[in-house]
């Protein structure tokens, strides 16, 4: 395994370990249960799918651009895109 692979390993499981302390399994699985369903994706009839989003931080790469105009320029080059907002 790869030293990055490795590193999300750790990292996920120490995130694991807190978050249990803060909110016990059971209780995590009866909140995940109780959440209304994902909608259904719908696949368009004009072309291929993509999802396009704009994150604040990526576990890979860490803090990202959160520069107003930037995020802006980003959004707008997606929506001209066809990229639908789903908010």
């Amino acid at each position: 395994m790869s030293d990055f692979l490795d590193t999300m390993k750790r990292s996920s499981r120490v995130r694991v370990l807190e978050a249990s302390r803060a909110l016990p399994v059971d209780a995590l699985r009866r909140r995940a249960l109780g959440t209304p369903k994902a909608p259904a994706l719908r696949f368009s009839d004009r072309s291929f799918d993509v999802i396009a989003e704009i994150k604040q931080r990526s576990p890979s790469a860490g803090e990202l651009t959160v520069e107003p105009l930037a995020v802006a320029a980003r959004a707008a080059a997606y929506a001209q895109a066809y990229a639908e907002s789903k908010e």
